[in-house]
């Protein structure tokens, strides 16, 4: 089944995705002894690679906040997930009373590590908020009077945008390099390292539990210790 999947052109994620719910089916149906073994038991899951390498540069950046520039909601929201490098969720789950205007930071809660942490409030989205007079309880990603945005309202805006603006003859399983709205926060982490701004920094602003999954920035850092060797056997 697996490699009648892979031939279709489904990526291994989905192919694993879909055998585990087929195997909790039949574990349900042994369970309420109405199937008596699972015959998907022994198939392993396929190996994958989430690890997406694509950012976006400077010019990219500029490019996508002008295209989408006339969705006030959407543009709030690239703005957002590029200044705080939160995923989807957390984004979303931001209300007017997390922001701390005087101090110009967010808290933002992170549902995959269940804690809070703090993000930058930049000067633009501070303008267009305080513009907006919400109430303490109100989502600042709204598009009816405060009330939450259901993130596929805004996955399938940026998705039509996305597609037209950088993912053009790729493939729609190339998951290392399309790109989508986990890019903004692989965006964040990358020009911050680009940027010379220390891994254990970046740590902190990502809501890294481990180091380790910040290291697949470090490739990008300026920080790669030539500058120091040179500044000692130069002058011998």
């Amino acid at each position: 089944m697996q490699n009648e999947l892979k031939k279709n052109g489904y990526a291994n994620a989905t192919i694993n995705t879909t055998i585990g719910l087929i195997k909790t089916i039949f574990n349900f149906a042994i369970k309420e002894q109405i199937y008596n073994n699972n015959p998907f038991k022994q198939i392993n899951n396929l190996k994958t690679d989430n690890k997406r390498l694509r950012f976006l540069s400077i010019d990219e950046i500029k490019k996508l906040k002008k295209a989408v520039k006339s969705d006030e909601v959407i543009y709030l929201f690239v703005c957002l997930s590029l200044s705080v490098g939160a995923r989807l969720q957390s984004v979303l789950n931001i209300q007017n009373k997390d922001i701390n205007y005087d101090e110009n930071y967010i808290n933002i809660y992170d549902f995959k590590n269940k804690s809070y942490y703090i993000g930058a409030l930049t000067s633009e989205i501070k303008s267009i908020l305080l513009s907006k007079e919400l109430k303490q309880d109100d989502y600042i990603i709204s598009y009816t009077k405060g009330a939450k945005c259901e993130p596929k309202r805004i996955q399938r805006r940026l998705k039509s945008v996305f597609d037209k603006l950088f993912n053009k003859g790729l493939d729609k399983n190339d998951t290392i390099n399309r790109v989508v709205i986990h890019t903004l926060r692989h965006t964040f982490a990358s020009q911050l390292a680009l940027n010379k701004t220390s891994l254990f920094t970046i740590q902190k602003l990502l809501n890294h539990k481990d180091i380790k999954q910040t290291m697949r920035y470090a490739k990008l850092t300026k920080d790669n210790g030539l500058n120091e060797v040179l500044k000692i056997f130069d002058k011998i």
